[in-house]
C-alpha cells in the first residue's frame, strides 16, 4: 500500500488475497492429513523485496515472516516482546535495555548503520533522536535515547533486523524466488502437520480469485468490496469473516505553492460525505467507533443545508487504478463532487506512477490516499506536521502550527493519558481545518476454505500469522 519501507505508510490499498496448495501432505495423530503448501494471490504489486525500499507494497507484510523486529507496541504505545526476550525501560533516564532471545546485537547496530545511510526516508529523523546504541553482550544492548519519543519507539518497533540468527530459526521463512509475477518463501526448516512453503501470485482480477477459489484451488481470498462476498456465503465448503484493519481513506489536497487550494473542507466534509455514503460508498467502508484517529468522519450532516462553494476551475483526483476499491471510490467522489457544482477529473495511476507523482515530485491535485494507521500519533505526525526538510511524507504540504504544538504534545509525553489529551486536542484542530475530505476506514471481506485454521482475523497481523495456518486436504483438492 509508501508503506514507506516500514509497513507504517502509505500503502496502495486493500487487496486481494487467496491461499492455495498442492497435494504434498502429512497425517497427524488423529488421522488428519494437512496441507505443506499455500498459494497467496494478491491483487496489488509486491513492491521490492528489499524492506527497506521505498517502493513498498504488498511485499512489506510478507516479508514480516522473515525477518524479525526488536519489540512490538501496544495500544498505549508501550513495548512489548519481540526479538527481545526482555525489555527494560529506565524510570529515571531515557533508556532502554533489551536481552536479545539470540546472539544478534551485532546484527541489530548494523542494521542501524545501514538506516543511517539512506537518504529521503521519513523515519531518518525518529532514529535521530537515539543518543548512544551501547553493546554490552552479545545477547543485550542499551539504546540512550535524547528524550522519551513516541515516534522513535515506533520506527523501532517496525524495523526489520537484517542478517540476524533469529532470522535463520527454522520456524521462519527465507525468500527464494521474487519477481512482479510471484514470490515464494520456503520456511528454514520443515516442520510436521505446518506449512512449509507459501506461494504469493499477483493476480489483479478478484473475479479470477473468486472463480478459483470455488474450484477448490484456493484457501482464502480477501476481497476489496464486500459486495463481491454475498455471492459466496451460502457455499457449504466456505466460511465468510470480516478483516478490521488501520487503513484510512481520504481525499487529501495539495496545499503547495500554486497547487495552494482555497476550499472550505471542513464544509465539504460534512456536506459531501452524506451523499457520498448515502448512495453506498459505505460499502467496504465503516466508521470504527471508539477508534482514536478521525472516528467521527462521514457522521455529520449538521451543515447540509449550506452548500459549500465550488471551485472556480475543474480539479483531478489521482487514484490508483489497479485498486478495484479505489477506482470505486474515485468514481463516486466525482459524481458527489459533481453534484455539488465542481468540475472533477480522475487521473489513473499506475504504481510506479502514484509512487513517483505523490510521494517524491508532490505533483498532484487531489490525491485518493488508503493510509495505513497503526499508531495514530505518530501516523496523524507523519502525515501532518509542517514539514522541515525536503523529503517529507507530509505530501500536501499541510501546515498548521496549532496543530504541529498540540501533536507535538502528544508525540513526546511519556504518559500515556497525557497523550491521549493532547492528541484529542490535535484532531480538534485537524477537523476545523482539514487537510482535504475524510472518507473512512476500509474493511476486508475474508472467504476462507472452512478446513483452514490458526490465522489472526486483525489485518494487520494477518500475513505474519500464515506462519500458523493449518489447512485439513479436503477432497476438492
Amino acid at each position: 500500500m509508501v508503506s514507506a519501507p516500514f509497513h507504517f505508510a502509505i500503502w496502495l490499498g486493500i487487496i486481494a488475497l487467496s491461499l492455495g496448495f498442492t497435494n504434498s501432505c502429512r497425517q497427524d495423530e488423529s488421522k488428519k492429513i494437512y496441507r505443506e503448501n499455500l498459494s497467496v494471490a494478491s491483487g496489488i504489486p509486491f513492491g521490492d523485496s528489499d524492506p527497506f525500499s521505498n517502493h513498498a507494497g504488498i511485499g512489506a507484510n510478507i516479508l514480516e515472516l522473515i525477518y524479525p523486529v526488536l519489540f512490538r507496541l501496544n495500544a498505549a504505545g508501550e513495548p512489548l516482546l519481540g526479538l527481545a526476550d526482555d525489555i527494560e525501560w529506565s524510570q529515571t533516564d531515557p533508556e532502554i535495555r533489551l536481552r536479545l532471545k539470540t546472539p544478534d546485537a551485532d546484527a541489530i547496530i548494523a542494521t542501524f548503520e545501514k538506516v543511517k545511510k539512506l537518504s529521503g526516508i521519513h523515519f531518518l529523523e525518529g532514529l535521530n533522536g537515539i543518543r548512544e546504541l551501547r553493546k554490552v553482550s552479545d545477547h543485550e544492548l542499551v539504546i540512550v535515547l535524547d528524550k522519551w519519543d513516541r515516534q522513535l519507539l515506533y520506527m523501532l518497533s517496525v524495523m526489520p533486523i537484517m542478517e540476524s540468527k533469529a532470522s535463520k530459526d527454522r520456524s521462519r521463512f527465507a525468500l527464494v524466488e521474487a519477481n512482479d509475477e510471484q514470490w515464494i518463501l520456503k520456511r528454514n526448516a520443515s516442520l510436521p502437520d505446518a506449512v512449509n512453503t507459501i506461494h504469493f501470485l499477483a493476480i489483479p482480477s478478484s473475479r479470477r480469485a473468486i472463480r478459483e477459489l470455488t474450484a477448490g484451488k484456493l484457501d482464502f481470498v480477501l476481497l476489496a468490496n464486500s459486495g463481491d462476498i454475498s455471492v459466496l456465503s451460502n457455499i457449504p465448503d466456505l466460511e465468510t469473516a470480516e478483516l478490521r484493519a488501520s487503513l484510512f481513506y481520504m481525499l487529501l489536497d495539495n496545499h503547495r505553492g500554486s497547487a495552494k487550494s482555497t476550499e472550505d473542507w471542513k464544509q465539504i466534509n460534512r456536506k459531501v460525505l452524506s451523499n457520498l455514503f448515502a448512495r453506498g460508498a459505505a460499502e467496504g467502508l465503516y466508521n470504527q467507533p471508539g477508534y482514536p484517529f478521525l472516528d467521527a468522519v462521514g457522521t455529520q450532516d449538521s451543515l447540509q443545508d449550506k452548500k459549500p462553494q465550488a471551485h472556480s476551475g475543474p480539479r483531478k483526483i489521482s487514484f490508483l487504478g489497479v485498486q478495484s476499491r479505489d477506482r470505486w471510490l474515485a468514481r463516486i467522489l466525482k459524481r458527489s463532487l459533481e453534484e455539488e457544482g465542481w468540475q472533477v477529473e480522475l487521473q489513473s495511476l499506475s504504481p510506479g506512477d502514484f509512487q513517483r507523482k505523490i510521494f517524491q515530485e508532490y505533483d498532484f491535485d487531489l490525491a485518493l490516499m488508503p493510509i495505513s494507521i497503526k499508531d495514530p500519533i505518530v501516523s496523524a505526525y507523519i502525515l501532518f506536521h509542517t514539514a522541515t526538510g525536503p523529503q517529507t511524507i507530509n505530501v500536501s504540504g499541510y501546515s498548521n502550527p496549532e496543530f504541529d504544538r498540540a501533536i507535538e504534545a502528544a508525540r513526546f509525553a511519556k504518559d500515556p493519558t497525557v497523550a491521549k489529551e493532547n492528541f484529542s486536542k490535535a484532531i480538534a484542530i485537524l477537523f476545523e481545518r482539514p487537510p482535504g475530505m475524510f472518507l473512512g476506514w476500509a474493511t476486508t471481506p475474508l472467504v476462507y476454505r472452512k478446513g483452514c485454521s490458526g490465522f489472526k482475523s486483525n489485518l494487520v497481523e494477518f500475513f505474519e500469522s500464515l506462519k500458523d495456518v493449518r489447512c485439513v486436504v479436503s477432497a476438492k483438492n
